[in-house]
């Protein structure tokens, strides 16, 4: 018999062809697909997540990080073993990212540097930030 002598119309042939591939298995790219996606969607909203620990983010936050390792890792290891060494590394590592954080403050979000001054970019209208704004202040 023939395609179109088994007297559905065209429409009905395109739902039954649907139909037959919507039962098929998904293929495996298609899984891998959503599962990066889902994934980026997951890293996306770590900013958020992790909003009380950007603010331990600054020179004194890595202060107190090198501190508190420095502190513990007297008391739980001995003076002399691998453990300590590893302790100082840390240490040494926190303390260069208090230094690293005085030359580069970090940028907070809605906030960009322009002619080194930060301007909030969540603040409606146009920031320029020259005289024309101490001009418009004066008016």
């Amino acid at each position: 018999m023939d395609k179109k002598d088994d007297g559905r119309s065209k429409l009905e042939r395109e739902i039954d062809e649907i139909l037959a591939k919507s039962e098929a298995p998904i293929p495996i790219t298609a899984k891998a697909r959503s599962t990066g996606w889902r994934f980026r969607r997951a890293f996306r909203s770590l900013p958020d997540r992790f909003s009380r620990i950007n603010m331990f983010d600054s020179f004194w936050g890595w202060l107190l990080l090198a501190v508190a390792i420095y502190l513990c890792g007297n008391w739980l290891t001995d003076q002399h073993g691998i453990g300590w060494q590893f302790v100082r590394l840390a240490g040494l590592a926190a303390l260069g990212m208090s230094i690293f954080r005085i030359v580069k403050p970090v940028s907070r979000p809605g906030n960009k540097a322009w002619r080194g001054r930060d301007q909030d970019m969540n603040k409606r209208g146009v920031q320029l930030g020259d005289r024309f704004d101490e001009w418009k202040r004066r008016r």
